[in-house]
């Protein structure tokens, strides 16, 4: 350490026989405190001790040399090697003594930028473990909480094993956090199961009780064979028991709730009641109350009802029990009526807000919607029992009469059923509009159908792929097929005629040309005689798929082996017809090859 005293510290010429003052100083302070002095004439024997200023030794500083202020003693090193500031008889190893009008006592202050450790100031506590190897018990933190020191926090760190963890924080907001290093609260702690704050007796350190986690819970509960009371102005109000009693006006219930006094409603009526001549009890409000519970009385003809607040001051009734009918929702209110049954907590759900009804579902998305339960399965076909898939029936008469079921199969649809209600082999007929006009299937078609019992059968839009319909005109029906660019064919008949047709119109071609080699690619296409696997008594004649597709493509859909996601084939088709061309033009290439060998 070196000390530097000039001629402004207050030490004067005399002391350090020094002519120059602002010159003099002391320089170096050893290990052994020895001095060395320079800038001065003179010597320092007798003033420190020792004829030999390199042993000489300073104890104490006792000068206000040390500290511009005008405190008769500034800093004092005393033979125990406590150091005081600002008394002369440190009792600790540091002990600082402010005079009245300093404010602050002590202050530690890090100039560093930035935000974590290393950017902080703190009070550290090392100790010596079993080994004698000195280690860091914990320390008192003051960090900055951003780079731009606006904000800051106060952390107190124990070890634990062998670690120093954050116990405790104060944020820049002055919220405290136990066991958290961002409390939400003013007063915030986490812990597990138990963790809490807990009251001990004094004597015995028995755990009284306190407010702590529990079981997820946030409980409130004494530890130990002792009552839990609550009370006010120094007077015990309730008390719960150590078995679990609870007594309001009585420290000793006799059962889980005994009540010792009355209890009444905020209004002139009673809340609670026994009602005359024992017939039971009632609870039973003013004009001005929230329900009322009537219970049966010797007159008969009684009715219970049950009334809430609705908003505002306005009570309403909800459900009124009378001998003949009950009745929900008798004030029309906006207010939902659910039954539960036993395996159904919607068995019925009336939702009042949007004028809905739901079977079996709490948020009906129509006026009525029906939700069976998780099976899947197609209709039955015999019985009288339908398939895990059943969903709803709607019967015509009982015992005997045509039913409707509705079910699904999951992934393979929906289905309808129309069969006699006692024997699901006996089929009837589903009928749509029987009276006239159209059916429409996955799409919007048209405005309005233009011929009576016509069925349309679209792609999910206004696009309608097939079409069919009786000519109103010509007596004929007809079956269209469209794509988004319009019609592409028809099916219709003409007297005892059937007609295939598909549009060859030129204004739908372009890029048309009648030159071209026909006999080279009919050459190249390759028929056969087969049977199919599943007909192995039958033969065909025809074309493989893909051997054709290499000819003539536009007449083979699909692809090769092609498969789904889910390994199984996709099979291509054939449209034989589409070879007609090639063979006609093949015959008239031969045609004039014969004709030209003639000539």
């Amino acid at each position: 350490m070196a000390v530097t005293i000039d001629g402004t510290n207050g030490i004067n010429d005399t002391v350090l026989g020094s002519s120059t003052p602002a010159a003099a100083n002391v320089t170096t302070l050893g290990a052994s405190g020895e001095v060395t002095a320079t800038g001065f004439t003179g010597t320092l024997d007798g003033i420190l001790g020792s004829g030999t200023p390199a042993a000489a030794t300073v104890t104490t500083f006792t000068s206000n040399g040390i500290d511009d202020n005008a405190d008769a003693v500034a800093i004092t090193i005393d033979s125990s090697e406590n150091v005081g500031i600002g008394t002369a008889s440190p009792a600790t190893l540091l002990e600082i003594a402010s005079p009245a009008s300093t404010a602050t006592v002590f202050r530690l202050a890090s100039n560093k930028t930035g935000s974590g450790a290393g950017d902080r100031c703190r009070w550290d506590n090392y100790s010596a473990n079993n080994s004698g190897v000195a280690y860091q018990l914990g320390f008192i933190d003051f960090d900055r909480s951003d780079a731009t020191a606006t904000a800051s926090y106060m952390a107190i760190q124990t070890r634990v094993g062998g670690t120093v963890a954050e116990r405790m924080r104060i944020d820049s907001a002055g919220k405290v956090g136990i066991g958290t290093a961002s409390p939400g609260f003013k007063v915030e702690v986490v812990g597990g199961t138990n963790d809490g704050i807990h009251i001990k007796d004094a004597a015995s350190a028995t755990v009284f009780g306190g407010l702590f986690t529990q079981s997820a819970a946030l409980a409130l509960v004494t530890r130990s064979n002792h009552a839990l009371a609550f009370g006010s102005n120094d007077i015990t109000r309730m008390t719960i028991t150590n078995a679990g009693n609870v007594g309001i006006g009585t420290a000793a219930p006799a059962s889980l709730l005994d009540v010792n006094g009355q209890i009444a409603s905020r209004n002139t009526g009673a809340a609670i009641n026994t009602a005359p001549g024992g017939f039971g009890t009632f609870i039973q409000t003013t004009s001005s109350g929230q329900c009322a519970i009537m219970s049966y009385s010797s007159g008969g003809g009684t009715t219970l009802s049950l009334h809430s607040n609705a908003g505002g001051a306005a009570v309403v009734e909800n459900i009124r029990m009378t001998p003949s009918v009950v009745t929900v929702n008798e004030g029309s209110l906006d207010m939902d009526f659910r039954v539960e049954s036993n395996g159904n907590a919607n068995m019925l759900f009336v939702d009042g807000g949007n004028d809905r009804v739901g079977i079996g579902i709490a948020a009906p998305a129509g006026i009525l919607n029906v939700s069976g339960t998780a099976g899947n399965g197609m209709p039955a076909t015999s019985g009288s029992t339908q398939s895990a898939g059943h969903i709803t029936r709607l019967q015509q008469g009982s015992p005997i009469g045509s039913v409707m079921d509705i079910g699904g199969a999951g992934g393979a649809g929906s289905w309808i059923q129309v069969t006699e209600s006692g024997n699901l082999a006996t089929n009837y007929k589903l009928l749509l509009n029987p009276n006239g006009g159209g059916v429409l299937v996955g799409t919007t078609g048209t405005a309005s159908f233009p011929h009576t019992g016509s069925l349309f059968v679209g792609d999910g839009g206004v696009t309608n792929c097939i079409q069919t319909y009786r000519n109103s005109t010509g007596g004929a029906g007809h079956v269209g097929f469209n794509n988004p660019n319009g019609r592409v064919g028809e099916i219709y008949t003409t007297g005892s005629t059937t007609v295939y047709n598909t549009l060859s119109d030129y204004r739908l071609k372009e890029n048309v040309v009648y030159d071209w080699d026909a006999t080279t690619r009919l050459k190249q296409l390759k028929p056969s005689r087969f049977n199919f696997i599943v007909d192995p008594d039958t033969t065909f004649d025809g074309f493989l798929a893909h051997e054709a597709q290499a000819v003539v493509p536009e007449c083979v859909t699909g692809v090769k082996d092609e498969v789904d996601a889910d390994g199984n084939p996709i099979l291509q088709g054939i449209d034989q017809s589409k070879i007609v061309p090639l063979l006609v033009k093949t015959i008239q290439e031969l045609e004039a090859r014969i004709t030209a060998l003639e000539g």
